[in-house]
């Protein structure tokens, strides 16, 4: 029952926060792009997508690269789906059945949020140096923290600012996973639950301490909750731009 326990705990909290932050940018994605769209319009789209796909796809890319699989075709973007509907883009891979490669499933599924997020954290820390150092330097979780720390006036008042904005929100709003690749993580999941495991087993067999596992887990998730947390930031405040502008349109 231990080693159960350990494993579930080890798979969860791996796992959790991508499935979590995943369906939540998912379902807020679907809303900030027909707000976008009532507001701005196509060109707005052909812009979020023109930046955000390629990051998408560059996440899916990386991580069959890190995970040796084979990737057998790239498009970056495709202009024509903005307009009538359809994949933006698209990574095709395969593999071999060595585990270290099935793992590499769940990975590659989830690409686009870890790179995604890593990708905006990145250029904050070019463009806006002391909100990264600041964001970096929280001791424990504080979403409104996280919020005053990107708003402030010195920030809003710089045009760098404005720059990270229109990027952040740009590859955020193409952070959410697709059908396919929920369904391709699937399997490298359940792969990790077996190695989670297995790790469990030689823990508890060896009386090994298991704060070395509670510590891990919980350093994994603070960053990777701050990284994510930053994204969905970015689409609340696209959320909230583009229904500001769809109140002035009404009014004019």
């Amino acid at each position: 029952m231990e080693v159960i326990k350990l494993g579930l705990y080890l798979t969860i909290g791996m796992v959790g926060v991508f499935v979590i932050f995943g369906f939540l940018i998912g379902w807020l994605n679907n809303r900030s792009r027909n707000y976008i769209y009532g507001a701005f319009g196509k060109p707005a789209l052909y812009i979020t997508s023109f930046i955000g796909t390629p990051v998408h796809e560059f996440g899916h890319f990386i991580m069959c690269i890190l995970f040796m699989h084979r990737v057998v075709e790239v498009k970056w973007f495709i202009p024509s789906a903005v307009e009538k509907g359809g994949v933006l883009g698209y990574v095709r891979h395969s593999r071999h059945d060595s585990l270290y490669q099935r793992v590499g499933d769940f990975f590659i599924g989830i690409g686009p949020l870890i790179v995604g997020s890593i990708i905006i954290v990145t250029l904050s820390r070019w463009l806006l140096p002391d909100t990264f150092n600041a964001l970096f330097n929280m001791k424990e979780f504080d979403l409104t923290y996280i919020v005053k720390t990107i708003f402030s006036v010195k920030n809003i008042s710089d045009y760098k600012f404005w720059i990270f904005m229109i990027l952040a929100i740009s590859i955020s709003s193409h952070m959410s996973l697709s059908k396919p690749d929920i369904e391709n993580s699937y399997f490298g999941a359940i792969v990790l639950l077996f190695i989670n495991m297995a790790i469990a087993t030689i823990f508890v067999s060896l009386k090994m301490d298991t704060n070395l596992i509670i510590k891990f887990i919980y350093t994994y998730n603070f960053i990777f909750i701050t990284l994510l947390s930053i994204g969905i930031v970015a689409i609340l405040i696209s959320i909230i731009v583009a229904n500001l502008w769809l109140g002035v349109k009404r009014i004019s």
